[in-house]
């Protein structure tokens, strides 16, 4: 059967870029810096988090909203970039927020099927859900005997897709604001993945 091992995980999704406050479609074609508002958000997580500031294995995106987000909250550590965990290419609909697509054939067709339809010229979302939980399960199944947390600063589709494919439960009910996220106890026998429990972060007010 394997000897049993408990990881502890943070997913949180990175903060607010300008594309996020507009309410845009902004995937892996969009690299946006940090807003302000999204800076302040992650300076109040660094101060919220504080028994993690001090130890961890810290994980991001290679998109710079990402890895800015991660320097502000966890300064003090390098993180290890993960290609296959940046966000989805929404395709056509990238940079566009619902307002310049509501009367868009194709993105009405899209929403009718809850997001399942792939995003014409981009990418579908089974694939983006493979990439992001292939590459999640192989750090946490090469990090099962740490007594320190993994922190994965990374983005709101990345952590839907980890938390729905392992636990079963639909892909939005996943959705988290920026700043916030999930702490994750991943159990593991052997190198298998045997099952998970989760809450969010913050459930009040964050910036």
């Amino acid at each position: 059967m394997g000897q049993s091992y408990e990881v502890q995980c943070l997913l949180i999704r990175h903060g607010k870029t300008q594309g996020n406050v507009e309410r845009r479609y902004v995937g892996c074609r969009t690299d946006e810096h940090l807003c302000d508002e999204g800076i302040a958000q992650m300076q109040w997580l660094k101060k919220h988090l504080p028994e993690c500031t001090s130890r961890c294995h810290l994980f991001t995106s290679p998109l710079v909203r990402a890895r800015e987000s991660a320097a502000i909250a966890f300064g003090g550590f390098i993180p290890e970039v993960i290609e296959e965990m940046k966000e989805i290419d929404f395709g056509e609909f990238e940079g566009k927020n619902y307002q310049q697509l509501a009367e868009d054939r194709s993105y009405l067709t899209w929403l009718a099927s809850r997001g399942i339809l792939p995003f014409p010229h981009g990418e579908p979302r089974d694939i983006f859900v493979k990439r992001n939980v292939e590459a999640f399960r192989k750090v946490v199944l090469a990090h099962k005997t740490s007594q320190d947390p993994l922190i994965f600063m990374v983005h709101g589709g990345s952590i839907m897709a980890v938390l729905s494919e392992l636990t079963g439960k639909d892909y939005y009910d996943f959705q988290v604001a920026n700043g916030n996220g999930y702490e994750v106890i991943i159990h593991i026998k052997g190198d298998t993945i045997d099952g998970v429990s989760y809450h969010i972060l913050f459930d009040g007010d964050t910036p």
